[in-house]
């Protein structure tokens, strides 16, 4: 089930903070500034600035506020994501975490914002992996994280399957043509047969 928690979410507890509210209605808003989201979007500002209290996910989790057994997570917080995840990891170790949807970016779109890099390499470390990723034109995206989830789909007969996709040494003799050591290309020396 899904509901609203209103809070100002971070990396750390009961830090004082200026949120910006952006002329889009809201729809930009963050606790970090513009940076290249000014280039991009250039019709877009900052129009006020609240002062907020921080939480952390896992704060809201130990409070009872959010539920201790969430599955999947999604993240749309105007590059605070990893901010965010730092402050998470109650959630991302306690094994019900299944999948995990973060908008991200190949650079930050917002000052001091995490790119996908920066976030895959924080949620390998608890086994949440990449699945899927497709960037806009403005460099960024909604990229799904999952627990492995290549363990279940091969069987032992995939195996077998795999095997058959191995190369089978060629019949003639070969010759170098260009490269190096770790990537010369090989071509038959009898090119007739």
């Amino acid at each position: 089930s899904q509901h609203a928690i209103n809070t100002c979410l971070s990396n750390a507890d009961g830090a004082m903070i200026e949120f910006n509210v952006a002329s889009n209605n809201g729809l930009s808003s963050s606790i970090l500034e513009l940076g290249r989201h000014a280039m991009e979007y250039p019709s877009i500002t900052y129009q006020e600035k609240l002062l907020l209290q921080t939480k952390t996910i896992d704060r809201l989790i130990h409070d009872g506020i959010l539920p201790k057994d969430i599955d999947f997570l999604l993240l749309d917080t105007q590059g605070a994501e990893g901010l965010i995840l730092e402050g998470a990891e109650l959630l991302l170790t306690n094994g019900c975490l299944v999948a995990c949807q973060i908008e991200t970016g190949v650079v930050p779109l917002y000052q001091n914002g995490s790119t996908y890099l920066d976030i895959a390499n924080k949620l390998a470390q608890f086994n949440l992996h990449l699945k899927s990723i497709d960037f806009n034109n403005k460099g960024w995206t909604d990229a799904l994280f999952c627990r492995p989830y290549w363990s279940e789909v091969l069987q032992e007969s995939d195996y077998i399957k795999i095997d058959v996709l191995r190369p089978k040494p060629c019949p003639f003799p070969l010759i170098r043509i260009g490269g190096n050591t770790d990537g010369a290309y090989l071509l038959p020396n009898d090119l007739d047969r």
